[in-house]
Parts: structure tokens; C-alpha cells; sequence
């Protein structure tokens, strides 16, 4: 594993360019939003503390990190270790940076310590996801049995709009039965760790 200055501050400039502080919904009673997004990117920048800096959230590249199978750069954020791993030190294109703001939805539940079902958990971020490359102009994604069902969804999600029951009726089935989520599968009462 290897801290990536580099990576830390391309992060930290995708949680807040225009299209991540466009996103705007609630989920269960979490927001993600602006303000959400500009904590994690607090968490990521750190603070000096007796002349060190502090991070509350880590950076690292970690190789082990498998490439999705739409090609773009894959990640994950760890609510017990408190950081984010990606497989490579380059983000680049709406794709990646969508998928920084799908991992940054987990890592703002984390500091919130919102409480909620793993699935919707993913289906926030997943929306979040969308919502991002819905505001950089993107009008249809490659069919995924996911994407197919978030898409159209995030699509018609207005500002502050809140994901209803209905909406969470369509998402669960579809993360339920993707291959990466089975340890979940149909136990909505599974949660993430939340340490804050």
C-alpha cells in the first residue's frame, strides 16, 4: 500500500468541483449533498496538529484494488480503517471521478454515523454516482445490471428530492442480485461499521 500526495488532493478537488456539489437528495434520512461531500473532503485534507499534519481520512493506492468491469479504476473505503483504497494513482475521466463520489457517499455515512441498511447504503452512493455524471452531461451509461435500474432513477431525482420507498423497492433487488453484493444478499438487516 502507498500514501499518493498526489492522489489525496486529486480526491479532495473532485468532492468539490460543481458537479459533486450539484448532488442533492436524501436517503433513510441521510442527505447527500454539498455540505456532505465538503466534510469528507475536510477529513481527507486533515489538520495540523503540533505542527502535523492529521488525516481523519486516508489516501492509499493499493494494487490489490481489481479494475471493474467497465475498465475504469476500481476503489473501496474502509468505515473501520477509515480510508480510501484505489488501484491506481491516476484518476482520470467522468467514470472514475463518479466512482470517488460513490465512495465518498459511504465515507460521509461514516463520519455522520448514519444509520441504514448496507443495500441502501450502496444505493445512495450509487445515485450519487449517477447524479455526478448526470451533471457532467451524460445522458445514458453502458447496460449493467445495476446501472440499469440506478440511472433511470437518478435521472428523475430533482434537487433535495427525497428516494422513496417505491424508488428503494427498484434498487434493492437490483444490488441484491449483483455478484460483488451477495454476502448481503436479501438481508436488509445487514449494516456497515460506523466509527465515525
Amino acid at each position: 500500500m502507498i500514501f499518493n500526495e498526489g492522489l489525496r488532493q486529486r480526491v479532495r478537488a473532485i468532492l468539490v468541483n460543481g458537479h459533486t456539489s450539484s448532488i442533492n437528495f436524501t436517503i433513510n434520512g441521510a442527505r447527500v449533498n454539498a455540505a456532505a461531500f465538503a466534510r469528507v473532503e475536510a477529513a481527507v485534507e486533515g489538520r495540523m496538529v503540533h505542527g502535523v499534519r492529521q488525516y481523519r481520512i486516508h489516501i492509499i493506492v493499493n494494487r490489490g484494488v481489481q479494475t471493474n468491469s467497465a475498465g475504469a479504476i476500481d476503489a473501496t473505503y474502509s468505515s473501520i480503517n477509515n480510508h480510501f483504497s484505489f488501484c491506481s494513482d491516476n484518476i482520470s475521466g467522468l467514470g472514475e471521478e463518479a466512482l470517488v463520489v460513490h465512495e465518498s457517499v459511504h465515507a460521509a455515512f461514516d463520519l455522520a454515523s448514519a444509520g441504514m441498511p448496507a443495500v441502501d447504503d450502496e444505493a445512495a452512493a450509487y445515485l450519487a454516482q449517477c447524479r455526478y455524471l448526470i451533471h457532467a452531461g451524460v445522458t445514458s451509461l453502458p447496460s449493467h445490471p445495476i446501472f440499469d435500474v440506478v440511472f433511470p432513477i437518478a435521472q428523475s431525482l430533482t434537487a433535495g428530492a427525497a428516494v422513496t420507498p417505491a424508488n428503494l423497492a427498484q434498487l434493492r433487488p437490483a444490488i441484491f442480485g449483483y455478484s460483488g453484493y451477495a454476502w448481503m444478499r436479501n438481508r436488509t438487516s445487514v449494516r456497515y461499521t460506523r466509527n465515525g
